[in-house]
């Protein structure tokens, strides 16, 4: 039997978009296309909403909301897939067998740093929240800045803002000093949904032991990658092996409740050797079992770590907050 996987993190209808591909019509090209979402146990895929930052301003939120729409046309057409927003939605994709497609927006910049705009993507069905990508945006830097600073004003309003709405922050891309000022704002589990463990691959787009503990501390999951240039032997390749060391590591910083997978397909230039798209989740907790991890470790590895954080973040239905935001100051 096929383990339930909740993967948390994959860029299929943002490559859709800026590939001009269409996710059903061009299955081949796409990593995590619903053959191999199936295949692999896929039960919940947090889908990216994610644009590059050559587009900005205006611009960039009409990507955004392009993907949106992509995403919602492609789950309609697709058999066997459910958006979802509320936890009435997801327990009515999980019982019928759908595949639940969840939203989560890599990078503010498409919000221009208004809290508003992220009042109406919450309503859109945008439930994770990346405040930066990897450089600079009005919430405050990436992890590539050269002289980073914290969040800005308007990012830690957005702070406030997300856990109103029911909106859950993913860690991945800060850097130190935002990671620190989401970690000090945030009173919700905050979550890291892709990177690997610098402890074993030293590059800024890693959490450090301290950093993945205390994602662990408040509540929230660190969700392992499947990009070489994160968790590979040599940044440019790697294997299957490479990714369950990441992944032992992570268990071994953080605990069985709190790590979880979020492989990147569809956004990642090269793949892992064994590890190459959606359908290859049996082999890694088939490799994974070999190395020792247990069934009931696996099963929250897999799906009940971030599955517990997601029914957290749905008990609050957008709309909790007030709307419009006051002013929140200057970026």
């Amino acid at each position: 039997m096929t383990r339930a996987v909740f993967d948390a993190h994959a860029d299929l209808f943002s490559k859709s978009v800026e590939d001009g591909l269409d996710w059903i019509d061009d299955a081949p090209r796409f990593d995590a296309s619903s053959d191999n979402l199936l295949r692999g146990g896929v039960r919940v895929q947090v889908a990216s909403v994610y644009v590059p930052m050559r587009k900005d301003g205006e611009e960039a939120t009409a990507e955004a909301l392009r993907i949106v729409g992509v995403a919602a046309d492609a789950v309609r057409r697709a058999r066997g897939f459910r958006r979802v927003n509320t936890i009435g939605q997801l327990d009515a994709a999980l019982a019928s067998g759908d595949i639940a497609v969840v939203l989560g927006m890599e990078g503010a910049g498409p919000l221009l740093g208004d809290p508003d705009r992220l009042r109406l993507f919450a309503r859109l069905g945008v439930r994770f929240l990346g405040l930066t990508h990897n450089h600079a945006n009005a919430c405050g830097d990436g992890c590539f800045a050269k002289d980073p600073v914290g969040l800005t004003p308007r990012g830690r309003a957005m702070v406030h803002v997300a856990e109103e709405e029911g909106v859950v922050l993913d860690a991945a891309h800060l850097n130190p000093r935002s990671f620190d000022d989401v970690l000090e704002l945030s009173t919700r589990p905050v979550v890291c949904t892709h990177a690997g463990c610098r402890a074993l691959l030293d590059v800024p787009r890693n959490l450090t032991d301290d950093q993945i503990a205390r994602i662990a501390a408040s509540g929230g999951v660190f969700g392992v990658d499947g990009f070489p240039g994160h968790v590979g032997k040599d940044r440019a390749r790697g294997d299957l092996d490479d990714l369950v060391a990441h992944v032992l590591h992570a268990l071994e910083i953080a605990g069985e409740d709190h790590v979880g997978l979020g492989a990147d397909f569809d956004g990642i230039p090269t793949k892992l050797s064994g590890f190459e798209d959606a359908s290859r989740y049996p082999a890694l907790f088939s490799a994974l079992s070999a190395r020792g991890v247990g069934e009931t470790t696996l099963d929250k590895l897999a799906f009940g770590n971030w599955m517990r954080v997601l029914r957290g973040a749905l008990e609050r239905a957008p709309g909790n907050g007030s709307f419009p935001t006051r002013d929140c100051g200057q970026p």
